[in-house]
This record gives structure tokens, sequence and C-alpha cells, in this order.
């Protein structure tokens, strides 16, 4: 189990399946609390939710549309009342149509703006609200550990990216 996820809780948006459904139940793995969001496959999630239960991890399906404020101010609630304090936060919910340009429409490019970039916002937001990211600056033992794991076969698919050590902070 990995120390870094020991103990913290998670929010996957958009974790009902695909790759979501995927990092929700890696990070179940490594021994996070998590919170599996979806918008609208409740059963899907429900799936993630009993797959890492089964495995002896914690896990909640929480409905919340990420594009809707109220939404998430309920989705990180329910997060906190489950779990407590958030930590880890990924966003990966998100919809696209691939149709031709002359088949996109202006409610259809409505939808992904606010789901893709408004629901990272929103959720985003919603991590910070819940003060600051770390509460704390960086310390040496905080770099080590990164660089370890970039240097380790578990960070194969890492490659020529930044990766911010910033606690939060931009």
């Amino acid at each position: 189990m990995s120390r870094s996820s020991k103990a913290r809780t998670a929010i996957v948006t958009g974790a009902s399946k695909g790759l979501g459904a995927g990092i929700a139940k890696a990070l179940a793995e490594a021994g996070a609390a998590v919170v599996v969001n979806y918008r609208e496959d409740a059963e899907g999630a429900e799936r993630v939710v009993a797959g890492i239960t089964a495995e002896g991890g914690r896990a909640v399906a929480v409905r919340a549309d990420v594009a809707r404020g109220e939404d998430v101010r309920r989705l990180f609630d329910r997060a906190r009342e489950e779990f407590g304090p958030v930590e880890v936060l990924v966003n990966n919910a998100g919809v696209a149509t691939f149709a031709p340009l002359s088949g996109i429409t202006e409610e259809e490019f409505q939808r992904q703006m606010s789901t893709n970039l408004l629901g990272t916002i929103l959720t985003t937001q919603a991590l910070a609200i819940a003060g600051t990211p770390l509460g704390r600056t960086g310390t040496p033992d905080d770099y080590g550990p990164l660089v370890a794991f970039l240097a380790s076969d578990d960070a194969r698919w890492i490659t020529g990216d930044v990766i911010l050590a910033s606690g939060g902070m931009r």
C-alpha cells in the first residue's frame, strides 16, 4: 500500500466507468477512501464502489453534476461527512461529441464547456474553499517521495511532463 495515499480522502469525478473507475480503484488499492462521483450512471458507480469495498477498501458513490455549483458543494459536503477532509481531487469528468464541426450545436458546445471547463473550475474551487490546499509551505521531505516515485516503475507512463510540487499553490 502506498504510504502517500493511506487514510486520504479522494474525489474522482466521472468515476462510474472507464478511466475514472480505474483511477478510483487504484486510489482505493493505495489506501485512500474514495468518493466515486457520477452524473447519470448510478449503476456503474455502485459497481465501482462494490468492487472497492469487496477488496476491503472504503468508497461511496455520490451523484453530482460538476457543472452545477450546488451539486459540487453537496459532493464535497458528502465526502467530508463520510471520510473527513478531501485531500485528493481527480478532475476526470468530461464529455465530448465526435462529429463534424457542422454538427456541433450551441447547446452541445455549452454542454461540453460546462462539464469540461466549468466543472473543473468549480470542483477545484470547492477543494480550495475547504482552506488553503495543504495549509502549509513545502518542506524538503515533501519533495523526496515525489522524485522517488518519478524514478520508479510506477511512473513509467509519465514522460516529458511538468509536475508541479506546489501543495496546490500556483
